[in-house]
């Protein structure tokens, strides 16, 4: 606020008495602490801006030192030497007004590229963060793969048991899913790797801006080549971020719901470490999962953050609209559900313990059905169909003794140690986990 006249500082709206004294605080209430994530980014960005001006000539190297410095003192004393003001941009301003001759700094700048800069840079960081995190659970789920290879266990379809399997298997699909996720994050980079800094309101600037160099001062590979869509896809930045960031939780909701399911006392498969488990206000005994039940809580809020970004840029006209500041609020939210979520996995997935002796118990003698109908059709010449409709047929009057198989073909068969040893490439095979696994450790999967 300015002390002396008790209004906000703006930059804008010098030419009107009142204008906007009603409006602030309904169309940017908590955006200046929202935007405080990207001080990093912004202060990256107002140094490439003025370090091109000064190349430009636009400003004077006496005018670009003072301004450079004032940067210099704001990033080594932090956020908490700024004025809150509508948004972090304006904060800046003021800053710089107050420690410098800055009166040139907003030469071929609007907040409207500022603003995209400012999360642009900011996702950026985030989406080699979220790679780099992924890449590791990937690992941890390999590691725990390799532990696991021989943990025979029944394979769902509909909920209901399938075919054997083991838990390394399980284990490594996750793996390869969060590895999909990194390279999402690595596609984004590569996919949005314009920098829309010189872009303007939307329209550009009648001075002579070199957009490429502050691109390249920023780490882009090059400048936006149209002003207007580099304002206008705002939306398209912040959604396939999102996305990303809905495809992780969506991975990580799958994986808590089938551990919750595991950890129940009516399957006893496996339990989680104490230091991911809740108790009861009431009842003595328990033991919640509610680290999992809340991943699929935060999943839900992330997907809806995708949804939300979507819903407010539909109705959008070309250029810069008001209400795509929400998005920037919606993807921070995401940002903030998804990061944890991934770290409190990587800590709960090694400290999993199994009941390896309730897993193979549990193992229903029909999981072997496909495994004695395929190597029945094979070795006795007889086509799968009719194989099948067989061992249906036999399974429905609870005797096997009208297959006409020789007892040791059909233990052989319905061996759930074999069926997995002899699964194919990429089933449950433990030699084929272990392979893959050390694939994924060495960074090769």
């Amino acid at each position: 606020m300015d002390k002396k006249k008790g209004k906000p500082k703006l930059l804008w709206g010098s030419g009107y008495k009142n204008i906007g004294q009603q409006a602030i605080g309904f169309c940017s209430a908590g955006d200046w602490e929202a935007d405080l994530a990207l001080f990093g980014a912004e202060l990256a960005a107002s140094k490439a801006h003025v370090k091109m001006l000064q190349a430009q000539k636009l400003i004077s190297a006496k005018e670009a030192k003072g301004m450079l410095s004032a940067l210099a003192k704001l990033e080594k004393t932090g956020t908490s030497a700024l004025d809150p003001a509508e948004d972090i941009h304006t904060s800046f301003d003021i800053f710089l007004n107050k420690h410098a001759e800055a009166g040139n700094f907003r030469l071929a700048l609007s907040r409207n590229d500022q603003v995209v800069t400012a999360e642009h840079i900011y996702l950026n960081g985030k989406a080699k963060e979220f790679s780099a995190a992924l890449n590791t659970l990937a690992k941890t789920l390999a590691k725990k793969a390799l532990k696991t290879k021989g943990a025979i266990m029944a394979g769902y379809t509909h909920h209901q048991q399938a075919l054997p399997t083991t838990f390394g298997h399980l284990m490594l699909a996750f793996a390869y899913a969060f590895q999909r996720d990194a390279k999402k994050f690595d596609a984004w980079l590569a996919l949005h790797n314009a920098c829309p800094l010189g872009a303007g309101t939307s329209f550009g600037t009648t001075l002579p801006i070199d957009a490429n160099k502050t691109a390249h001062l920023l780490g882009f590979a090059k400048a936006h080549p149209n002003s207007l869509d580099a304002i206008s896809s705002r939306w398209e930045l912040e959604a396939d971020f999102t996305h990303c960031l809905a495809s992780i939780m969506t991975h990580l909701s799958i994986l808590a719901q089938t551990l919750i399911l595991f950890s129940t006392s009516e399957f006893g498969y496996i339990s989680l470490g104490d230091a991911h488990s809740t108790g009861s206000s009431a009842m003595p005994q328990k033991k919640n999962p509610d680290v999992l039940e809340a991943i699929k809580g935060k999943t839900a809020e992330v997907q809806a953050s995708l949804l939300s970004i979507l819903s407010l840029a539909k109705c959008n006209m070309a250029g810069y609209n008001k209400e795509s500041q929400w998005g920037k609020h919606e993807v921070l939210e995401a940002i903030a559900h998804a990061q944890p979520s991934i770290a409190i996995m990587h800590e709960l997935i090694p400290a999993l313990h199994l009941n390896e002796k309730k897993m193979l118990a549990s193992l229903s003698p029909l999981t072997t059905s496909l495994s004695l109908a395929e190597n029945y059709s094979q070795k006795y010449g007889v086509p799968f169909k009719q194989a099948k409709m067989q061992v249906e047929k036999a399974i429905a009057k609870g005797s096997f003794k009208g297959l006409k198989i020789p007892q040791s073909d059909l233990a052989l068969w319905q061996n759930p140690a074999w069926i997995v040893a002899h699964a194919s490439a990429s089933g449950p095979n433990s030699k084929e986990v272990e392979k893959k696994a050390k694939e994924i450790l060495a960074g090769d999967g």
